[in-house]
């Protein structure tokens, strides 16, 4: 072995040594930040908003009946909105987020609705002693037709108020206790998806021109009629599952 190849032999492990020595784990910075760190615990609030898509009210109603909840019950909500959570399975995520923020406290009684943005995934992750107020399936059902629906229309806000009311109402149900926070004020739903407003237009525009037609014309007989009864008898089904996604 020549001493040129072994000086170059040399020269490249001690280059490779100093990068495992700085990054030992072998990943780049873009690829720990995509494994998604937990965020920071938000000071004098309960919401982790990253990309502030809640309004203000939203942010202090959640607060308010977070508060009344744990001052009557000693469950504690918290919401933690990411934009991004990387690789990370949702649950295991949230279950680290809701440990490291002891949202529970020592007697393990947190709810953290969890949702990320850039995933589509959401979930609540309860604490060991919150469970017992709610079985997987009323969670999951709970997810499915109050947060997803107004997510899906971009919604934030009223789905976490709606979601946090359903869930601290049935807390207090089970303790025979009243909350003084009212269910959230849900605005109207004008943002009708663009595709259901094309559908119904068209009908609106069908049943019009059928009307003069039919109106026009000299009656026929029933078999010729141009409304039959099974015209508009399908119904539109919407999916019903998202696989954990908005």
């Amino acid at each position: 072995m020549s001493l040129k190849f072994f000086k170059t032999s040399l020269f490249c492990f001690a280059f490779w040594g100093v990068l495992l020595g700085l990054n030992p784990a072998g990943t780049s910075r873009a690829e720990a930040a995509i494994a998604g760190d937990i965020p920071k615990q938000p000071e004098h609030s309960f919401v982790y908003d990253e990309n502030r898509l809640l309004s203000a009210q939203d942010v202090a109603y959640f607060n308010t009946l977070s508060e009344e909840l744990f001052q009557k019950t000693g469950v504690r909500m918290a919401v933690a909105f990411l934009d991004d959570m990387g690789y990370r399975e949702s649950r295991n995520f949230a279950a680290d987020i809701g440990s490291a923020w002891e949202i529970g406290g020592p007697g393990d009684k947190g709810i953290l609705i969890f949702a990320a943005l850039k995933q589509q995934r959401r979930t609540i992750q309860v604490g060991a002693h919150s469970a017992s107020f709610f079985s997987e399936s009323k969670l999951r059902s709970m997810e499915q037709n109050i947060l997803v629906p107004q997510f899906r229309i971009q919604k934030y806000g009223e789905g976490i108020t709606s979601l946090a009311y359903h869930l601290a109402e049935s807390i207090a149900q089970s303790k025979s206790i009243q909350l003084d926070t009212p269910a959230p004020n849900l605005e109207q739903d004008s943002s009708m998806p663009l595709s259901h407003k094309i559908f119904i237009s068209l009908v609106a525009l069908f049943l019009i021109i059928a009307f003069r037609f039919r109106k026009g014309s000299t009656a026929k007989s029933s078999a010729q009629s141009l409304f039959r009864n099974d015209t508009f008898g399908g119904a539109l089904n919407e999916r019903s599952s998202f696989n954990g996604k908005f």
